[in-house]
């Protein structure tokens, strides 16, 4: 957009953003003076973009805004852009004289009201505003105070220093201030209206200075609460007692949920209600023994893993494995496709060792596997023939020599109870699982560490989680976290970790997390674990990772 390098004011900072996810965003966390928009965006049209502002009871639906239009259709656009809201208009290509002196005014004149003495709007931290609110009180303000943070929203009608009425989404009264003060931090705007109590039908006088004192000890709670149930990947158990019959909908959803699996995070994205409201709902459901935090995936992981695999005959299989990976040259020679079918010659041991591959990736893990039967078939020369007992299954074996064979299946995706039984009983010589993820987003860490959890009741094995990546988006992949202020998703490549850079929507300063301690963290993969990234197609990265393999499990059998 070219007519940008014309605003030329030393008191005016620039902001561009290019669709309406990220405009919006950034109108709910910074104070903006003028909205330019132009007709076309790249996920709606700017008519689109401004009926939303202007429609909404946002706080900041007054913002001026220029709209910026063709001239191949300037009549019919300009009475368009008026309708929806638009303070001005301009055709484009537009003089920059003109545009210039257009954009000049309404500055001036959206600064004045910011600096009118009746009017109020800033972003602040959660702690400034009791300030704010005993500011209104001390000065008998009357009229409309709006607050927003991220999607939340907020409406307090004062009257001569008392709030008679206040509202959030899902709280009313006291709890709406308290909703507030909960939040980090807020857009807070503050508009003098005599007319704005008659429009309240029943005004309750909440005194703010009285209800300040109880709002902050709510928070204080809250917080304390928060801080029990800082992790959204937490899971839980059934508790010590049962929940009452005659329990509220809520309180029984979220024991059902928590029940079944899902996590803390999960729990708050089904349940529609207020976030706060259902933390302390499961706080007090955790002390009261409704239910329990479910110990983390890895829990014993080390007595577990030794228990089993002493019942495994593993030892000389795994040698000789280690022995033929060894005498591989790269790049390998032969596909799984150049080499033909073992023969009945081959004597396949399904009492030998065997591997798990799952993930969160049904391509993904496909790859891999494809991966590791070429490593086996180059080995061999040989390959073995795949098989399925259920939509989405690879069961198949990697044929080493004549005498060497692991057995390998590709998991289905879906792991229930049932399946997992049923692999267990089909593989009892199962020596370790490979978990494959290809996103490090929210709901993969939330899905990734159920998977683990459900995997590691059934299988007490060695575990390697690998982080994988296509050959088309380099050799590590990308991972995704989110800005500490605004909650954006960043999305970044693995190899920028430890980098600096800047949210695209509240600009903060962003540093790039290292993606394995990220991983580590978010899913609760303990020191003895290993955990690496490689691609999923790369024959030498797999052969060095199933020699890595087998010394986990003769290491775990032997000395743990």
């Amino acid at each position: 957009m070219f007519f940008f390098d014309q605003i030329k004011r030393k008191d005016v900072n620039l902001l561009v953003r290019q669709t309406r996810e990220r405009a919006l965003h950034l109108l709910s966390i910074s104070d903006v003076s003028l909205l330019i928009i132009d007709r076309n965006l790249e996920d709606c049209t700017g008519l689109e973009l401004i009926k939303e502002i202007k429609n909404s009871d946002l706080y900041f639906n007054d913002i001026p805004i220029y709209a910026i239009g063709h001239n191949d259709k300037e009549e019919e656009e300009c009475i368009e852009f008026f309708k929806s809201g638009a303070d001005d208009y301009s055709a484009s290509p537009v003089a920059p004289s003109i545009f210039q002196a257009r954009v000049n005014k309404l500055l001036d004149w959206s600064i004045k009201q910011k600096n009118n003495p009746v009017k109020l709007s800033t972003q602040m931290d959660s702690s400034e505003i009791p300030g704010i609110l005993q500011l209104l009180e001390t000065e008998q303000s009357t009229g409309i105070l709006q607050a927003s943070h991220s999607k939340d929203y907020a409406q307090a009608i004062l009257h001569k220093g008392k709030i008679i009425e206040a509202r959030t989404e899902y709280c009313i009264g006291k709890d709406a201030i308290t909703e507030i003060l909960a939040w980090p931090f807020a857009q807070i705007k503050f508009t003098e209206n005599d007319d704005a109590p008659d429009k309240v039908e029943k005004p309750k006088a909440l005194n703010i200075s009285a209800t300040l004192m109880d709002c902050v000890l709510d928070v204080d709670i809250y917080n304390d609460a928060k801080k029990r149930l800082d992790d959204t990947e937490l899971a839980f158990v059934h508790g010590t007692k049962s929940l009452p019959s005659n329990s509220n909908r809520v309180a029984k959803q979220v024991v059902t949920m928590a029940n079944s699996g899902l996590s803390l995070g999960e729990i708050y994205d089904a349940i529609r209600v207020n976030q706060r409201h259902l933390t302390l709902m499961i706080d007090q459901m955790i002390k009261a023994g409704y239910i329990k935090i479910a110990p983390p995936p890895f829990d014993n992981y080390l007595k577990d893993n030794g228990q089993t695999l002493r019942s495994i005959r593993t030892t000389e299989s795994l040698e000789q494995c280690k022995e033929n990976l060894s005498k591989l040259l790269f790049p390998l020679a032969k596909e799984v496709t150049d080499v033909p079918y073992a023969s009945s010659s081959i004597l396949i041991d399904h009492s030998q060792p065997s591997i798990i591959l799952a993930g969160d990736s049904d391509t993904t893990v496909k790859r891999a596997l494809e991966t590791m039967l070429k490593v086996a078939a180059n080995s061999s020369r040989v390959h073995a023939k795949t098989s399925s007992q259920r939509k989405g299954e690879k069961r198949t074996t990697l044929i080493f020599d004549k005498h060497t064979t692991i057995d390998l299946v590709c998991s289905a995706q879906k792991l229930d109870h049932h399946y997992l039984s049923n692999l267990q009983k089909d593989y009892p010589s199962c020596s370790s699982i490979i978990y494959c993820i290809s996103s490090l987003d929210n709901p993969s860490n939330q899905a990734n560490h159920r998977n683990l959890r459900k995997l590691r009741n059934v299988f007490s094995v060695p575990f390697t989680v690998a982080l994988l990546s296509e050959p088309e988006e380099g050799y590590e992949p990308t991972f995704t976290f989110e800005c500490g202020k605004c909650t954006h998703k960043l999305k970044i490549e693995m190899s920028l970790e430890g980098s600096i850079g800047t949210c695209p929507i509240c600009s903060t300063e962003v540093k790039t997390p290292d993606c394995l301690a990220y991983a580590k963290e978010k899913l609760h993969i303990v020191e003895n674990v290993p955990i690496v990234t490689l691609p999923a197609r790369s024959d030498s990265s797999w052969t060095t990772l199933l020699s890595m393999i087998c010394d986990d499990i003769l290491d775990t059998k032997t000395y743990r």
